[in-house]
C-alpha cells in the first residue's frame, strides 16, 4: 500500500472580534494569507453567508484544503487545515490570531505517515 503524509489541524479561536467573523471580506482574506504562509496552492474557494449570522469559507488546495466556520454570536471560529504539504503550525496560528483577534486559542494537530499498520479500523 503507498504511504501518504498528511498534517490535520484544528484551531479553535475563542472570544474573537465578532465584527471579523460576521465580515466574508475579512474571512476570506484569512483563508488566502494562510495559503501564501504556508505556500500551499488555491485551485477554488467559496464562501457561504448564514442568517442572521455566520460563515463558512474555504480554499481547495492542490495540497488539500483550509476552512472555517464562525459562529459571531458566541465570537467563536474553527479552522481546519488538511495538507499533505508540510505546514508551518506557528504561522498558521498566528494568522488566524491576527485575523480573528481571538483571546485564545487552542490547538488539535495531527500528523501521519499512513500505511498498513493505520490506526484506522478497516471497513472493507
Amino acid at each position: 500500500m503507498p504511504r501518504v503524509n498528511y498534517a490535520h489541524l484544528t484551531i479553535e479561536c475563542l472570544d474573537c472580534d465578532r465584527e471579523v467573523l460576521n465580515t466574508a471580506s475579512k474571512v476570506r482574506k484569512a483563508l488566502r494569507e494562510a495559503a501564501a504562509i504556508c505556500s500551499l496552492h488555491i485551485l477554488k474557494e467559496g464562501l457561504h453567508r448564514f442568517r442572521p449570522q455566520g460563515l463558512t469559507g474555504y480554499v481547495l488546495l492542490s495540497e488539500s484544503h483550509i476552512s472555517v466556520h464562525t459562529w459571531p454570536e458566541k465570537g467563536f471560529a474553527l479552522v481546519d487545515v488538511l495538507s499533505c504539504s508540510s505546514v508551518q503550525i506557528d504561522s498558521l496560528i498566528e494568522c488566524f490570531r491576527q485575523s480573528f483577534s481571538p483571546k485564545s486559542i487552542a490547538v488539535l494537530t495531527h500528523t501521519r505517515e499512513c500505511s498498513e499498520t493505520s490506526f484506522f479500523r478497516k471497513v472493507s
